[in-house]
């Protein structure tokens, strides 16, 4: 059973869906274009938050530098980009960005025209090498998104690690395309996240399946058959396709792009707890806008999280004062590979050594109830959310040990900082797409899956940990 109620853990009713919907609309509006590092709409994101937080009267999150610190990183802005198809026998064809196609995050610029080559799952494996001997000089590639599905064992190939392997034999281009055989259908989503240098004049793209079919001759050589022929029997299917293809990408670059993480700072008023610190935080950041035309909005992924974030900063700052002091931090560039969370755990506005727990907002608009990681790791913080949820909010969810940390909690993990994960269940309906608008989110359970970090924060920040 819950403690007394406190002031403090009474205004969890002050967390409203109306409150939280408001920020979300603006963060995910056509106008913040995504919120992009490198892009005006993410400057935009993060002076809407800074603003909020020096208007309730809450502290620079890092002393020397003020609300923000800034990173480097690689950011691409897609200016323009246009793709024509050629069937044999038939007529070309423009693709329509958003719907036939979208670019890779990081795609090389510039203009190329080839003939298509199909190159399976580009392997180059000892027992199964589909590259050998294929003729891709001056050829553009086509191959499967997704890993084999033998290969449980490592880590997904990227598009732009495949690009390397493919330009040194010549190809001059990428077309990455769906695995139609897969459990989970492959939908058009963007993402920013790569390994390997940048390949300047090789621009890789994303095709939909309803185009990636027509790149074979139909009858018994449909793609379905020729994955399932690999994945089957190991057959190498790879070679020429009856396809001539043209792809124009206008890129802005930059390999030492700048982007931000955010911080407020509400100091404690135990005279010995307020030394120590609870961060709750979420990534500010998503995958933009390509060609001017099409928007990644990302409600879910992550102006939910981030307008949570806000929100909270809002409630605390305007009541009583909690007893630890409390870091509300806005991470950038998840999207990109958790380098905002990992740059502040380098470089934390307070010692990691004080932080005594790290709450983690991502996802929390959609699904259809809350699905928490970590359990068996810290076994004292759940039992605090169980309490706390059967008393006040009554959330469905599920208690399945998920392991701890992931996304912007897990440079936390790794440091040994206590974590939790607050996300939705069944919440990536539409990950990554440019249908991830406020209109898709859930605000009942936004309100609630709030509620609970909130009444996590306000627990912790005078519980014995």
């Amino acid at each position: 059973m819950v403690r007394k109620i406190t002031p403090l853990i009474n205004r969890f009713r002050e967390v409203t869906a109306e409150r939280l919907m408001r920020h979300v609309r603006v963060l995910a509006s056509d106008e913040l274009r995504g919120r992009m590092p490198g892009d005006i709409g993410y400057r935009k994101a993060m002076d809407y938050s800074i603003n909020f937080f020096q208007q309730h009267g809450l502290q620079p999150g890092f002393a020397d530098k003020g609300y923000e610190q800034a990173f480097t990183m690689e950011t691409c802005r897609i200016v323009s980009a246009g793709v024509t198809m050629t069937v044999i026998e038939s007529e070309p064809e423009r693709l329509k960005l958003g719907t036939d196609f979208i670019c890779r995050g990081l795609t090389g610029n510039g203009h190329v025209s080839g003939d298509l080559v199909f190159v399976g799952y580009c392997s180059e494996e000892s027992d199964f090498d589909e590259l050998t001997g294929l003729d891709l000089e001056g050829k553009i590639a086509v191959s499967f998104k997704h890993s084999p599905p033998w290969r449980t064992d490592q880590s997904p190939v990227l598009p732009r690690q495949k690009a390397h392997q493919l330009a040194a034999r010549g190809a001059r281009g990428l077309v990455i395309i769906p695995n139609p055989n897969r459990k989970e259908q492959d939908r058009l989503s963007g993402s920013l996240v790569e390994k390997g240098d940048y390949i300047p004049g090789f621009p890789m793209i994303v095709l939909a399946e309803h185009q990636a079919e027509r790149l074979f001759c139909g009858g018994d050589d449909t793609l379905s058959a020729r994955q399932f022929r690999i994945d089957a029997n190991r057959d190498v299917m790879s070679g020429p396709l009856p396809v001539r293809m043209s792809i124009r990408i206008t890129t802005d670059y930059n390999p030492a792009g700048v982007s931000w993480n955010a911080a407020a700072f509400l100091p404690g008023i135990d005279p010995d707890l307020s030394r120590e610190s609870i961060i709750i935080g979420a990534h500010m950041d998503h995958v933009g806008i390509q060609g001017e035309k099409i928007i990644f909005n990302g409600a879910q992924d992550n102006a939910s999280g981030a307008a949570a974030v806000i929100e909270l900063a809002r409630i605390f700052a305007e009541g009583d004062r909690p007893a630890r002091s409390l870091q509300f931090v806005l991470f950038g560039a998840e999207e990109a590979g958790l380098l905002g969370s990992l740059y502040y755990a380098e470089h934390p506005s307070l010692p990691l050594e004080s932080t005594r727990a790290m709450l983690n907002l991502d996802c929390m608009g959609a699904g259809d109830g809350v699905d928490m990681r970590g359990r068996e790791a810290y076994p004292r913080l759940f039992e605090i959310f169980d309490a706390l949820n059967d008393e006040f909010v009554h959330m469905p969810g599920t208690k399945e040990n998920h392991p701890p940390g992931g996304a912007d909690a897990k440079p936390f993990e790794d440091a040994g900082i206590p974590n939790m994960y607050f996300v939705g269940s069944n919440p990536y309906r539409h990950l990554h797409m440019i249908s991830d608008t406020p209109e898709t989110l859930n605000p009942s359970l936004f309100e609630g899956i709030t509620r609970l970090a909130y009444l996590m924060a306000a627990r912790l920040s005078d519980e014995q940990l």
